[in-house]
This record gives C-alpha cells, sequence and structure tokens, in this order.
C-alpha cells in the first residue's frame, strides 16, 4: 500500500514540480512528500499513527507494526523541511523531534472543549468509522445503558457500507447505520 502510493504521490509532484509540497500525517502522503527530494516540504503532524496501529492490532502485533512504522515516520519527520503540528510538544504525536516544527494550534475554540451540555442529547451522531480505534464497538456496548436511562434516545453512525460493526450483527434497540 506504501509503494503504490508513493508511486502515485511522485507522480503527481513530479507533474506538478511545485516549490512547496505539503504531505498530510507522519506516515502514507506526508512520508512520501518528505522523501520526494525535488522540493521543500513540509509535513502535517495529526493524531498518533503509531498508538492508533498499537490498538487497531492488538498488544504483539501492534508492537511488531509499530517498530516497522516508527522507522518510517521517524525518517518523515527528519526529512521534512517543516513539520506542522496542533500541539505545542512534539511528543504527543511524533516519535522524534523534527529539525523545524511549527505550532498551529487546533482550529476548533477552546470553548468548545470547555463548555457543559445541560442535558442529555436524545439524539446522538456518529462519524468516525467502523474501524475499532474509532470506537463505535464500545458505544454499541455501553448503548443499552444510555437507552435504561434514556427510552427515547437514538444514535445513528454514518459512512458504513455493510451492516456489522465491531462484531454487532444486530445492533441494540435505538441505533442505526447510514451511508454517507
Amino acid at each position: 500500500a506504501f509503494s503504490s502510493l508513493r508511486r502515485a504521490v511522485f507522480s503527481a509532484l513530479d507533474h506538478a514540480k511545485p516549490d512547496v509540497a505539503q504531505g498530510q500525517g507522519i506516515l502514507g502522503y506526508g512520508n512520501a512528500v518528505a522523501d520526494w527530494s525535488s522540493t521543500r516540504s513540509v509535513i502535517a503532524a495529526h493524531g498518533n499513527p503509531l498508538m492508533d496501529h498499537r490498538y487497531r492490532y492488538g498488544w504483539f502485533g501492534g508492537l511488531l507494526r509499530t517498530a516497522l512504522l516508527r522507522r518510517i515516520a521517524s525518517q518523515s519527520v527528519l526529512r521534512a523541511r517543516v513539520v506542522v503540528n496542533v500541539t505545542r510538544s512534539w511528543t504527543v504525536n511524533m516519535p522524534v523531534e523534527p529539525q523545524d516544527m511549527r505550532y498551529i494550534p487546533n482550529p476548533v475554540a477552546a470553548a468548545f472543549f470547555e463548555n457543559r451540555p445541560g442535558e442529555p442529547t436524545l439524539k446522538v451522531v456518529f462519524l468516525g468509522g467502523g474501524l475499532s480505534i474509532k470506537g463505535l464497538d464500545l458505544l454499541l456496548g455501553a448503548w443499552p445503558k444510555v437507552a435504561a436511562r434514556h427510552p427515547d434516545a437514538r444514535l445513528h453512525a454514518y459512512g458504513f457500507a455493510g451492516k456489522e460493526v465491531g462484531g454487532y450483527r444486530e445492533l441494540p434497540a435505538g441505533c442505526e447505520l447510514h451511508g454517507y
């Protein structure tokens, strides 16, 4: 998957001949942009792909994959001219300290994280995908407790082609899966 993505990114960059190229993430696009040597590269670090893989593949499988991905991610971070980060500390989502890191604050206003809702909402919308790392399986597992306390509550999860998520073939009462 990485090699086909790299070829596609290199082809696009060869065609566009940019003065600066920006790649999203320290793996995938960011890695390819950092490795393309014909321009200055900027990569955007967000999330923590190493921890995501460890969680997704379990302790042992995640540990093996994480070791390989740590090497790839480290190369991306060190080869990029600039790494843009939404946290002030590189240690949150990068395996090594970048040569030049620029902090750009999260575009979501701090007030969003500080506000506490009053009464619980009766309609919940989930947008995040069916991978277990996204947590829909946990939400579905907890939904019967929510429904017991709020019988009118409804959960709508968007972006699913199939009708099975995280081993749930039958969704709890009040839950629906939708496509986009």
